[in-house]
């Protein structure tokens, strides 16, 4: 008997109510993405990271309190594995060199790179029912 591949648990990291839907449906809308929580602060992300430990975090660099930077940097060391999709509107390329230098998995612009972000949803769920 085949045992079908777990969902990765998804954690979004997000201030702002309508990107909060926006991303909550790109990965309701991705087979084998599970959702687990959406928080709006550092300090609910560092929790929410220790009690679930997600397989992918999607993070905004700007949040209502504390800094994605941050919460970067201590999600790849409480989880080295987990994924870290920055999906932020601060674009330019010094935020995207010290997101990539510090783990992140993927770095995308909210004012442009929300298909490239759902493509990369797509690949890493296919990626992980191929392992």
């Amino acid at each position: 008997m085949h045992k079908s591949p777990s969902r990765l648990k998804t954690i979004i990291v997000e201030d702002s109510e309508r990107m909060q839907q926006i991303l909550s449906d790109a990965v309701l809308g991705v087979a084998g993405l599970e959702l687990i929580t959406i928080v709006e602060t550092a300090d609910g992300a560092l929790a929410g990271i220790e009690e679930h430990c997600p397989d992918l975090v999607i993070l905004d660099l700007v949040l209502r309190e504390g800094n994605g930077l941050d919460v970067l940097s201590e999600t790849k060391r409480r989880a080295p594995n987990c994924r870290v999709l920055v999906f932020t509107a601060y674009d330019d390329e010094q935020y995207k060199t010290r997101c990539i230098a510090a783990g992140a998995s993927g770095f995308y612009s909210k004012n442009r790179q929300y298909g490239d972000l759902c493509t990369r949803l797509f690949d890493i769920s296919s990626e992980h029912r191929n392992d």
